[in-house]
């Protein structure tokens, strides 16, 4: 958003976050009418109102500001939150490992540490969102990443996403130097596209596998048995 001072850029983005109402015509976000929205209630919406100078808590711990953060996308109240009952820490708990994660990844540049935390949320829900999306954009930047490809695709096969499963095992392929492990992955590629009713993807698997051993006599058997399917 680009315009001269007085142009009314901050105005523009205090009435979209709820800060200050205008004066005529609505703001939409997301196909849904957000004009006299509360500014407390963007978050869980999605908006989220930052200035140039962000404000952390320097006396509280790491812990407790990404608490804070967190807190819009929690359900627990103030009561609960206060008494510290059980169903509060299951709910923190997945947003603080979320968090924590993202700092080590993108702060603290480590990324094994990361990947750790995000097996961790992916072992809870391994459809959760955020943590595969950070490992995605991983694994495409660096395929040879052998713990980030281990972590999604044990998560793509728990989630049944056998789309994603194939691309990513495409991708480890094409990077492994290890000849057990290509053919490995290269015989569960022929299976899924097995499942999904393209016998001649199947075939192509197989036969990438077989050429990775020949001497495999199991594995010329199902090849050939797949150029009869």
């Amino acid at each position: 958003l680009i315009g001269p001072n007085g142009a009314g850029k901050t105005t523009t983005f205090n009435m979209i976050s709820g800060i200050v109402p205008p004066s005529g015509g609505t703001v939409r976000y997301d196909g849904r009418e957000i004009t006299r929205l509360p500014s407390h209630r963007m978050p869980a919406i999605g908006i989220g109102r930052t200035f140039q100078n962000l404000a952390m808590f320097r006396t509280l711990p790491v812990r407790d500001n990404i608490m804070i953060g967190a807190h819009s996308r929690s359900a627990a109240g103030f009561v609960a939150s206060a008494l510290r009952l059980p169903f509060v820490s299951a709910e923190e708990k997945p947003a603080i490992l979320f968090k924590l994660g993202v700092v080590r990844e993108t702060r603290l540049l480590d990324k094994s540490g990361a990947i750790e935390l995000y097996a961790e949320l992916l072992a809870q829900n391994a459809r959760h969102p955020g943590a595969l999306q950070r490992l995605e954009a991983m694994a495409q930047k660096e395929p040879q990443n052998q713990a980030a490809f281990e972590v999604l695709a044990k998560a793509f096969r728990e989630g049944s996403d056998p789309v994603k499963l194939s691309a990513l095992i495409e991708a480890r392929v094409t990077v492994s130097p290890d000849v057990v492990e290509r053919k490995t992955l290269l015989q569960e590629l022929a299976q899924i596209r097995d499942a999904q009713s393209e016998p001649e993807l199947a075939y192509l698997a197989f036969y990438r596998a077989f050429k990775e051993d020949p001497n495999d006599v199991e594995l010329r058997k199902r090849l050939e048995a797949a150029a009869q399917a």
